[in-house]
C-alpha cells in the first residue's frame, strides 16, 4: 500500500519538475483533483477542523436532513476494502477522522439511531476524494390507517424523504402513491445493502387509478446499486408542466434468503436526485402592512350614522368600476376616494372576513369546500388573507378527528396549529411554515373591524386583482360579477380589484 503511494509521489514529483523546466508559469493545483480556484473563498467552504492539506487523513462528517449534525448516541464511520477494516468513532462535532488509509474504501456506518437512514451503498473513499459527507434522512412514518395492502388502499404520500416498507410474507406487496407538488425528474429507489446480501427489492409501477381501475404492473428489479444477490431498484418518471398533482402507484415487494418474517428496507423518493426541502413547503405570501403600528393610530369601527357602500359608480344606467376615481395615500398607505384630483376622501376597505356582494362567503371561508382558490399563480395567499385562522385543524399541521390520524407535534402541545421549517416531529403530510410567517402580525383577517373590512393596501389591490382574473370575475360582460341576478356592475382590465371594495358614507 505504501509502496503505491511513494510512486505517487515519484510520478508527481517529476511532473512538477517538467513544468517548473518549461516556457509556462507554474501554477500550485489547488481547489481539489480537477484544480481550480485555490482563493480563501474557495478554502471557507472547508470544514476547519479538518486538515486537508495531511495526505494521511481521510474523514467522514455527518449531516443530518443535509443539515448540521448533533450528536445524540456513538456512531462509528468504517472505511473497507478487500484486505482491511477501519473504524473511527463520530465526534460532538459531527467528523470521524482515520489516518494512514491508502486505496479505494467503502464507507458506512454502525450505530445509527432508530428512526434514520442513509444509502448504505452511495459512499466511496480514496486517495483523491478523502473527505465525504454522510447524510442521515429522518425515515417518515405512515399513519393513514391502512397497511398498504392493496392498490385502493396505497399509502398516500406527497413528499421527497425516506421511507421504510414493511413486508409480512413472501407473496406480500404493499403499494404506495405519490403525489408530486412541482415538475421535474422524480425517482423511488431501494436502499438495501448489496455487502450483506440478504434482501433483493422490487417495485411495480401501476398505470391507471382507483376511480378507473388499474391494469398490468411493469417490473422495475434494477437501476440502483446492485451486487451477486442484491440488485436495488430505481424506477423514475417525469413530471411535465400541467402535470403535477397526477399520482403515481407503485407496489413494494422482495426476494430474501431471511427465514424470519416480517422483514423491511428503506426506500426514497428523491426530486431530480436531491431531497428538496420546499417539496414540503408552500411558497406563501405574507403581508407587509403593519398592521399594530397602524392600530394604534386609527380606528376603523364606524358609528350606525355610517352606510358602507360599494366603490362602483354609476355611467348611462350601469354600474361601473373604476379606479382613476381612487388613489394611494401616501401617508398612511392606503387607498382613498379622491377629492379635488387627491387621495384624501373616504377609506377604501375590502371586505375580507365578511361576504362581499358578489360570494355567499367572506374570503376566510371560500377554500373550505375543497378548492384552492386562494392559490393564485403558484403564490399561495391563505395565511395573507385568512391570517391565524388557517391555523385550523388539518390545514399546516395534520389532524384528522374521523381516523385518528394526527401530527404529533399537536398531540404534545408543541404547536397551535403550524409548525417551522425543519421540524423533525411532523406528520408526513404537514406543510411547515417559515419563522418569518410565525413571528409575523398575521394576516389581514385578523386585522378586519367588526364588519369583515380592512383598509386596501398596495398588496391587497394586486391580490384582489389577481383573485378577479384568476376567478374568471369579469370576461367580455359573462363573468360572475357581470351577469350577478341581483347587482350587475362592470369593470375595465384595470378595475377588476373594486369587486370587494367599498367605503363608509
Amino acid at each position: 500500500m505504501k509502496g503505491k503511494r511513494f510512486t505517487l509521489m515519484l510520478i508527481a514529483l517529476l511532473c512538477v519538475l517538467i513544468t517548473l523546466c518549461s516556457c509556462g508559469t507554474f501554477n500550485p493545483a489547488g481547489g481539489g483533483f480537477f484544480g481550480g480556484d485555490s482563493s480563501d473563498t474557495q478554502q471557507s467552504d472547508k470544514n476547519p477542523e479538518i486538515d486537508y492539506n495531511d495526505e494521511d487523513l481521510f474523514s467522514v462528517t455527518l449531516t443530518i436532513n443535509g443539515r448540521e449534525y448533533e450528536k445524540t448516541q456513538e456512531i462509528e464511520a468504517i472505511w473497507s476494502d478487500d484486505y482491511s477494516l477501519h473504524k473511527s468513532t463520530v465526534g460532538e462535532n459531527g467528523i470521524a477522522l482515520a489516518d494512514g488509509l491508502d486505496g479505494d474504501y467503502n464507507v458506512s456506518l454502525v450505530g445509527v439511531p432508530d428512526g434514520y437512514a442513509y444509502d448504505p451503498n452511495g459512499y466511496k473513499a480514496d486517495n483523491n476524494n478523502r473527505h465525504i459527507t454522510i447524510d442521515l434522512r429522518s425515515v417518515k412514518r405512515m399513519k393513514d390507517n391502512t397497511r398498504g395492502g392493496s392498490l385502493n388502499e396505497a399509502h398516500r404520500i406527497t413528499q421527497t424523504g425516506a421511507y421504510e416498507v414493511v413486508l409480512q410474507d413472501t407473496d406480500d406487496v404493499v403499494y404506495f402513491c405519490y403525489e408530486p407538488t412541482a415538475t421535474g425528474k422524480y425517482s423511488v429507489e431501494s436502499w438495501v445493502d448489496i455487502n450483506v446480501a440478504e434482501i433483493n427489492p422490487k417495485l411495480q409501477r401501476w398505470y391507471g387509478m382507483v376511480q378507473t381501475g388499474f391494469h398490468s404492473p411493469e417490473m422495475y428489479d434494477g437501476g440502483g446499486a446492485s451486487g451477486a444477490y442484491t440488485k436495488n431498484f430505481k424506477f423514475e418518471i417525469e413530471i411535465p408542466e400541467g402535470s403535477v398533482g397526477q399520482s403515481f402507484t407503485f407496489g413494494l415487494m422482495a426476494d430474501t434468503r431471511k427465514e424470519e418474517y416480517p422483514l423491511s428496507y428503506i426506500f426514497a423518493v428523491k426530486l431530480n436526485d436531491e431531497f428538496p426541502g420546499e417539496e414540503k413547503i408552500d411558497n406563501f405570501a405574507l403581508p407587509t402592512e403593519d398592521f399594530v403600528g397602524k392600530a394604534s393610530l386609527y380606528n376603523h369601527e364606524y358609528s350606525s350614522q355610517y352606510t358602507f357602500v360599494g366603490a362602483e359608480i354609476y355611467q348611462s344606467g350601469a354600474r361601473i368600476f373604476d379606479e382613476t376615481k381612487y388613489g394611494l395615500n401616501e401617508t398612511d398607505g392606503w387607498y382613498h376616494l379622491l377629492e379635488n384630483g387627491e387621495p384624501t376622501g373616504p377609506i377604501l376597505y375590502a371586505k375580507i372576513s365578511q361576504a362581499c356582494r358578489f360570494y355567499d362567503q367572506p374570503l376566510t371561508t371560500i377554500e373550505y369546500a375543497g378548492n384552492k382558490a386562494l392559490t393564485i399563480k403558484g403564490v399561495n395567499y391563505k395565511f395573507f388573507i385568512e391570517g391565524r385562522g388557517s391555523f385550523r385543524k388539518g390545514y399546516f399541521c395534520v389532524w384528522h378527528d374521523q381516523n385518528d390520524d394526527y401530527c404529533p407535534c399537536m398531540e404534545n402541545n408543541r404547536c397551535d396549529g403550524a409548525c417551522v421549517i425543519g421540524c423533525e416531529k411532523c406528520h408526513e403530510q404537514c406543510r411547515n411554515v417559515s419563522q418569518e410567517l410565525l413571528d409575523s402580525q398575521g394576516g389581514y383577517a385578523d386585522h378586519c373591524n367588526s364588519d369583515g373590512v380592512y383598509p386596501v393596501t398596495q398588496e391587497l389591490k394586486e391580490f384582489l386583482q389577481a383573485f378577479s382574473i384568476s376567478q374568471s370575475l369579469f370576461f367580455d360582460g359573462n363573468g360572475h360579477v357581470e351577469t350577478h341576478p341581483t347587482i350587475k356592475v362592470y369593470a375595465d382590465e384595470k378595475s377588476q380589484w373594486l369587486f370587494a371594495c367599498g367605503y363608509y358614507a
